[in-house]
């Protein structure tokens, strides 16, 4: 994994833009929210969206990011086994198993998001 732009990234405001390109153009957006690195427009943006409710949730899913997937890791363990079976759907293991595989299992739809997070 490569290293992305520290966070907290901030919403660095809208960008309303009055241009002879964008009257032309009525596909290009006249306006757009900017996600940077600080309050302010500088540095430049990391990302600019054209809606103000999904920059705020770009925000949240970055800034959170980190903290979510160290606690989901941390609730999840290293294992599923727990008296004979699965401690978070109940099934019955077969000897030698520590890992459910039912993918209605919370312990297994936990692991699958946290191996998505991470290939990203």
């Amino acid at each position: 994994m490569t290293d992305h732009t520290p966070t907290p990234w901030f919403l660095a405001g809208l960008i309303k833009r009055d241009t002879p390109a964008v009257r032309e153009h009525p596909s290009l957006p006249a306006e757009y929210w900017e996600i940077g690195e600080s309050e302010v427009d500088f540095p430049p943006a990391l990302a600019c969206v054209w809606h103000e409710e999904d920059a705020r949730f770009m925000l949240k899913a970055v800034n959170c990011h980190d903290e979510l997937l160290a606690a989901l890791e941390e609730i999840i363990g290293r294992d599923d086994f727990r008296g004979g079976g699965c401690r978070w759907c109940g099934r019955d293991f077969e000897p030698g198993q520590v890992i459910c595989t039912s993918d209605d299992c919370p312990g297994f739809i936990a692991r699958a998001a946290i191996a998505k997070a991470k290939e990203i």
